[in-house]
């Protein structure tokens, strides 16, 4: 997971990386085996999580999910993403 750019980046300066943002995509991963995914759409600030649900499927000996990524959609302040 270090190979995340942004993780390795900090690594390097030792900055802080919470335990949560190790665990918020390992748990996401994890969705796409029990739902045992073929296929999983998310935003581009998505696609780091999206690839490490790949990862683990392969683990537990399914095929690994076909993901889309989306462009971020602008909130109405048309500066910031759009918030759930």
């Amino acid at each position: 997971m270090l190979e995340r750019d942004d993780f390795a980046t900090r690594y390097k300066k030792e900055k802080p990386i919470g335990i949560h943002e190790f665990l918020y995509p390992l748990m996401q991963g994890y969705d796409s085996v029990a739902l045992q995914a073929d296929i999983e759409l998310g935003g581009t600030d998505q696609k780091f999580n999206l690839l490490v649900g790949r990862t683990i499927q392969r683990e537990y000996g399914q095929e690994p999910q076909v993901i889309i990524t989306m462009p971020l959609l602008e909130g109405t302040d048309g500066v910031e993403k759009m918030s759930k």
